[in-house]
């Protein structure tokens, strides 16, 4: 349809509406429309070409135009955001650098556009893309701290990047904290090379060289800067820092030292058993509720203990999956006796969460500063501090050598995003169950006193040696 265009014409058309036909610039018959059209401009001001796309969404201007065997469309933008003479003034300039150059303005600005990206946009464009996923709070935070590490690169043109400057950078960083500076610009390369995949995807459907083939980052890999395996655990040993509990010799002092502290603070121990026999991260147990304390609709957005179908369900966990685990029989007898507890609870916060917070004016309502504790009960175990995370590696540890490498990954919810980890096949299930019981019972194992204490008599309790703790570890 040609019709003369004016910004009273431009402002009528409609996607469920389209005109067929004119008289003297004026429309004077509609039809029922469900399909994008095009309107072509016959007002002698406009090009040949020049015309507005009616969409179901927005309405844009458009030139189309051939030059040689090709026939291009290019778009001029929305006409929200162009006046009609400044769209037919824009589709003038089109015009003319096609004819000059055989190439797709539009493609030409975007190549243009991509050489000259910046750190600080290509950062921008990263976080913006990971928003949508959607992402951890804490990704996005640890993403914001890395750019504020390369500030002073923010304007930089990623073209204009030296491999001196970035290896200069980075030894710098590194002097005061290595892991920073790795994680620094793993984070840097991540967000180069998200905008270097859309380059060389826009190159080559435009059928053009990228502007943008390699990222600097590159050099780091080139010249070893990162830690190998073996550097990084040589480093932590230095540190006293990830080490697992062992069952050959600290294993069993935590336990028991831990178990004698359940008098005074019965949510911190049953947080920390609890944590240690699911081998969880420390905010994913500290996030379980009652599932009586939810609605149908919050269980589906909740992470919840089920006493009654035995089964605590984790929810979008730190690989963004669900998932689920059977109740093993120490944790049931934990969690039926703070179950108990409840009924003797005076707040909200006290009858809805598994562990909830000693002090009512906790912002989250649930149990989530161990330190203090954690570090107490180590210092009567007579052993080196551990972190909460060292609970998970104690539990792989277990588990790898108790089970299959396939079991070990469901249990830690190593998975891909693609399992469904809140559903299993029945044997699955089964098989699930099996091996949680066993890892349990081979950790209480190493404290005798605490192994009795919530096992039995489901299980024969084992031998205790009087006046001589050591043997019962």
């Amino acid at each position: 349809m040609k019709i003369s265009l004016n910004q009273d014409v431009v402002g009528r058309l409609e996607f469920s509406q389209k005109p067929v036909e004119e008289i003297n610039g004026k429309i004077t018959k509609w039809e029922a429309n469900d399909t994008a059209y095009l309107v072509s401009d016959s007002n002698p001001k406009s090009l040949v070409g020049f015309c507005v796309k009616v969409g179901k969404t927005k309405k844009t201007y458009i030139l189309q135009r051939r030059h040689g065997a090709k026939v291009f469309q290019i778009q001029i933008g929305k006409t929200s955001d162009f006046t009609l003479e400044d769209a037919r003034k824009k589709a003038g300039e089109y015009a003319g650098e096609l004819a000059e150059t055989g190439k797709n303005p539009k493609e030409v600005e975007r190549e243009i556009e991509t050489a000259e990206l910046t750190v600080g946009e290509c950062f921008r464009r990263y976080r913006e893309y990971l928003v949508n996923q959607p992402c951890k709070p804490t990704t996005l935070l640890t993403l914001d701290k890395c750019l504020k590490k390369l500030i002073k690169w923010k304007e930089i043109k990623i073209k204009d990047l030296t491999s001196k400057s970035i290896l200069d950078r980075f030894d710098e960083i590194a002097a005061k904290t290595p892991t920073s500076a790795e994680q620094t610009f793993t984070w840097a390369g991540s967000s180069i090379n998200y905008c270097l995949k859309h380059e060389q995807f826009e190159a080559k459907k435009a059928g053009r060289t990228p502007s943008l083939t390699i990222n600097p980052l590159e050099i780091l890999k080139i010249e070893n800067k990162f830690r190998s395996k073996k550097e990084l655990e040589a480093a932590y040993e230095a540190k006293g820092i990830r080490k697992p509990l062992s069952a050959k010799d600290t294993l069993g002092p935590f336990l028991n030292a831990c178990w004698s502290k359940r008098p005074d603070n019965r949510t911190g121990v049953d947080f920390i058993l609890c944590s240690l026999l699911w081998g969880t991260r420390k905010m994913e147990a500290s996030s379980l509720r009652w599932r009586d304390s939810l609605t149908d609709k919050e269980a589906e957005k909740a992470s919840y203990v089920d006493l009654k179908e035995e089964i605590i369900f984790f929810f979008d966990t730190k690989n963004g999956t669900n998932l689920k685990l059977p109740i093993s029989k120490a944790v049931m007898t934990i969690l039926k006796e703070r179950n108990e507890m409840r009924v003797d609870a005076i707040t909200d916060n006290g009858r809805k969460w598994v562990f909830p917070a000693r002090s009512k004016f906790s912002k989250t309502g649930s149990y989530s500063d161990g330190n203090s504790l954690l570090k107490y009960i180590c210092e009567i175990a007579q052993i080196t501090k551990r972190a909460s995370h060292d609970f998970r590696r104690t539990f792989g540890g277990v588990a790898e050598g108790l089970t299959s490498y396939k079991m070990v990954k469901r249990l830690l919810n190593h998975h891909d995003h693609n399992d469904m980890t809140s559903r299993y096949t029945a044997k699955e299930w089964s098989d699930t169950i099996e091996a949680q019981q066993k890892i349990e019972l081979h950790i209480l194992a190493t404290a005798p006193v605490v192994y009795n204490a919530l096992l039995t008599p489901t299980y024969p309790p084992l031998p205790i040696i009087a006046g001589n703790p050591e043997k019962n570890n």
